[in-house]
């Protein structure tokens, strides 16, 4: 599989996600609703004022609306219809067009109707992880923090899972053990399916069901003691607690000297502060997550965690190895 992905393709992607958000907003009323409103009022109206919040920072810095003191306002704006560019991007936009239809709901009433905690959902959010496009973006960013380079006799845990896809893209580029941790045996059972499904389950790839924070116990459970490479892709708006995992990941990572490579922390993670990454977040919140952190928030979990980093790459991803 290419991770080589065109400028044009990125492009493409933000302005077809702005028109899958602004159209059913326009179609439900919602301009017409918060014309003229003051933000605090909107506020007391709307059931989830979180997304609320986060939906018209988006919609301001895209243009779509502006603010009067502390007013809201419908910019002339409408969204664009971009050229299409090839089959990845409009692969990708099937299930944010079919959740966004329910955007307006969701921020009214608070409710999330494509929460991951139905297996219709979970069904749903797995065709998005297993996009072409998303996986590209996760192949390039895996690539570029190294994990092409990670040899056979090494272990990589995988903490990050979203139903087996990251375990796939691990298979596929080392030949290292590989520990996939998830809290669900149901979502075990099923990626080890797949993965046999498409000729990349081996004898050195295991499936723990533990919570991916109580990473020491699930790489114990697998036969390792250390880890050389914790994969976390597009995991810490999906916990409670980053700072935790993070913590714990690092306590297993191999130690280096002597000629010996030092484990590391792949992290890989869409940040809020990418306007390109902003309608994928909205549209993974709608499906269970949390808002994509942003970059400060990274950083600090970071810190907090006693870990040093290197920054490897943003765009549309946050990307960095981070170790003892």
């Amino acid at each position: 599989m290419s991770s080589v992905i065109p400028r044009e393709a990125l492009q493409h992607l933000e302005l077809r996600l702005q028109g899958a958000i602004v159209g059913p907003l326009e179609e439900a009323g919602f301009f017409e609703e918060i014309e003229g409103r003051e933000l605090s009022a909107l506020s007391q109206e709307f059931g989830d004022r979180k997304l609320l919040n986060y939906l018209l920072e988006a919609l301001h810095d895209w243009g779509y609306i502006y603010l009067a003191g502390t007013k809201v306002y419908r910019t002339a704006k409408r969204p664009e219809v971009p050229p299409v560019v090839g089959d990845d991007v409009e692969d990708f936009m099937v299930v944010p067009s079919k959740v966004f239809s329910r955007l307006y709901e969701a921020v009214k009433d608070g409710k999330r109707p494509f929460h991951v905690s139905s297996p219709e959902n979970r069904a749903l959010f797995y065709r998005f992880m297993d996009s072409r496009f998303l996986k590209m973006m996760l192949l390039e960013g895996l690539r570029r923090l190294g994990l092409s380079s990670i040899p056979r006799g090494a272990v990589v845990a995988d903490l990050s899972f979203h139903m087996g896809v990251v375990t796939g893209i691990i298979a596929m580029e080392t030949e290292a053990a590989v520990v996939a941790v998830d809290p669900s045996q149901d979502m075990l059972d099923l990626a080890r399916e797949r993965l046999n499904a498409q000729g990349l389950l081996r004898d050195n790839i295991s499936f723990i069901r533990s919570a991916p924070e109580r990473v020491r116990q699930a790489v114990s459970s697998a036969g390792h003691s250390v880890i050389h490479l914790a994969v976390v892709a597009e995991k810490l708006n999906w916990i409670r607690d980053p700072i935790l995992l993070l913590k714990n990941a690092a306590s297993v990572l191999a130690p280096g000297g002597r000629g010996r490579e030092r484990g590391y922390i792949g992290i890989l993670q869409s940040v809020w502060d990418d306007p390109i990454m902003r309608g994928y977040s909205l549209a993974t919140y709608l499906m269970g997550s949390d808002i994509s952190p942003r970059r400060s928030d990274v950083d600090k979990w970071l810190r907090a965690s006693g870990l040093r980093y290197k920054v490897e790459g943003r765009g549309p991803m946050f990307m960095a190895r981070a170790w003892r």
